[in-house]
C-alpha cells in the first residue's frame, strides 16, 4: 500500500487540509511542486490573518502579519546597489536588479489575495498616499480595527478610506506622519456618513471641522477642532444624557468663540487643562500674599526682605505664558513673592501640584481683556495640601 499524499488526495480533501492550515504552513506547501502551487492559487484558501501592518516609505518598506494564535511573518524591503535586500527575522536575501518596492508590492498582492476572513486590526503607515499601494489594496478590507498614518489632505485620507468595508469597521485612527503639526483636514462630515457602525474614531494631530450630531452613536471620539460654539455645548448635552451607551469624548478646542463664560452656565463648573499641566478654575476677588524664603533661588536674610506687593511688577501676557508650567521662573527675578489681585470678573487659575512645590498661579480675565493672563508666585500654605484648594483656604477670599 502506498502511503497517502496531498496531491493523491480528492481536491475537497485537500481544500479542507488547507483550510485549517496556518498561512506559514500553505506559503511552504506552494514551493513544494507545480501542481500544489497551481491547486493553492486557484483555490486561494483563507490565510486567516488576524493582524496585519503595511508600512511604505522611501527607502524601506514593511509588511508585518499575525494570525490569532499570535504567529505571524514580518518582511523587510530596502535599496541596495543593484538590487534590494528582503529580510525575514535572521534571514537577508539579495535579489539583484529588482527594486524593492516592486518586490514589496508584489509580496503584499499575494499575501492578501488569500485573506478571506476579517481582520481584528489594519494598520497603514506611509509618507504619503501611494497610487500603486492603494491598487494592490484595491476591494474591500474587511476589518474591525483601522489605523493608518500618513501627511497630507482630506483627498489623500478619503482615498485611503475607501479600502475598508465601512459595515465592518468599529474604530478608526487617524495620525499625522508629521507630528505636533496638526495639519487641517478640512470637513469630515460626508466620510462619517458611510461609517454607520463605527464605535470609536481617533485624530492623532490633525485638526478638523465637524458637525457633533455625526458622531452622537460612538462611544469614543477624540478630536481636535478650530473652535466650539455654544451650539455645539448644547449637543454634547443632548447626547450624553440620552445615550443608553458609555460615552468619552476628548475634544480639543484652538478657540472658545468667546463662550467661556457659558461653559459654567451648561455643564458647571470645569477644569482646564494645558498640556500635562492641570487647573481648577476658582473665582476670587483677593489672593492674598505668599512669600517664599529663597526668592527664586536668591538668598535673603528674612522673609520681609522679598519684593513686595506693590514693589512687584505684574507681567501681562496675551494667551498663555511663554513656558507656563516648564519654567517657573518668567517672573522677573526679584519679584519671586507677589500679592496677586484678580481684579473683579477675573477667575483664578491655580495649578495642581504635589504637595511641596511652589506652585505659580494666574489671574485670566473675562470682557474685553479676555486672553489676559497675570502670572505670580505664590508659596503653598502649610496643611493647604494640593494647589487646587487654594481658593477655599482662609488666606483667599472667595466671590
Amino acid at each position: 500500500m502506498t502511503s497517502p499524499n496531498l496531491l493523491g488526495m480528492p481536491e475537497n480533501v485537500l481544500f479542507q487540509i488547507l483550510s485549517y492550515s496556518s498561512f506559514r504552513s500553505i506559503q511552504i506547501l506552494r514551493k513544494v511542486c507545480k501542481p500544489l502551487r497551481s491547486f493553492i492559487d486557484e483555490t486561494e484558501p483563507s490565510a486567516n490573518l488576524k493582524y496585519v501592518e503595511i508600512s511604505y516609505f522611501d527607502k524601506k518598506c514593511i509588511f508585518n502579519c499575525e494570525n490569532s494564535e499570535k504567529k505571524g511573518i514580518e518582511l523587510e524591503y530596502f535599496p541596495k546597489e543593484n538590487g534590494c535586500f528582503v529580510n525575514h527575522i535572521f534571514k537577508n536575501s539579495f535579489l539583484k536588479n529588482q527594486n524593492f518596492s516592486d518586490i514589496f508590492l508584489q509580496d503584499v498582492h499575494l499575501i492578501l489575495k488569500f485573506q478571506k476572513s476579517i481582520l481584528a486590526k489594519l494598520e497603514i503607515n506611509w509618507d504619503s498616499c501611494n497610487s500603486r499601494i492603494l491598487e494592490n489594496l484595491e476591494g474591500s478590507f474587511k476589518t474591525r480595527i483601522f489605523e493608518v498614518q500618513f501627511r497630507r489632505n482630506m483627498l489623500e485620507m478619503s482615498k485611503i478610506l475607501e479600502i475598508v468595508d465601512p459595515k465592518v469597521l468599529k474604530s478608526l485612527k487617524i495620525r499625522n506622519q508629521d507630528s505636533g503639526s496638526y495639519s487641517n483636514l478640512g470637513n469630515i462630515n460626508s466620510f462619517l456618513d458611510k461609517f454607520e457602525n463605527l464605535e470609536k474614531l481617533e485624530f492623532e494631530d490633525f485638526k478638523v471641522s465637524i458637525d457633533f450630531r455625526k458622531i452622537r452613536n460612538l462611544k469614543f471620539a477624540k478630536i481636535f477642532v478650530e473652535s466650539l460654539t455654544l451650539k455645539d455645548l448644547e449637543i454634547f448635552k443632548e447626547i450624553f444624557p440620552n445615550s443608553r451607551t458609555p460615552k468619552k469624548f476628548s475634544i480639543r478646542i484652538e478657540k472658545l468663540a468667546n463662550i467661556v463664560d457659558q461653559i459654567s452656565q451648561i455643564f458647571g463648573q470645569p477644569i482646564i487643562s494645558f498640556g500635562r499641566q492641570t487647573f481648577r478654575d476658582y473665582s476670587c476677588k483677593v489672593c492674598k500674599p505668599h512669600y517664599n524664603a529663597t526668592c527664586q533661588g536668591i538668598t535673603k536674610k528674612d522673609v520681609n526682605s522679598c519684593a513686595t506687593a506693590k514693589q512687584a511688577k505684574v507681567q501681562y501676557y496675551l494667551g498663555m505664558p511663554p513656558n507656563a508650567g516648564k519654567d517657573r521662573n518668567f517672573i522677573p527675578e526679584g519679584s519671586c513673592t507677589m500679592n496677586l489681585k484678580c481684579p473683579a470678573g477675573s477667575k483664578m487659575l491655580i495649578p495642581v501640584y504635589e504637595i511641596g512645590q511652589n506652585p505659580v498661579g494666574w489671574c485670566a480675565e473675562s470682557g474685553s481683556n479676555a486672553g489676559v493672563w497675570y502670572g505670580g508666585n505664590f508659596r503653598m500654605p502649610i496643611g493647604m495640601g494640593r494647589g487646587a484648594d487654594a481658593c477655599r483656604h482662609s488666606d483667599f477670599t472667595l466671590d
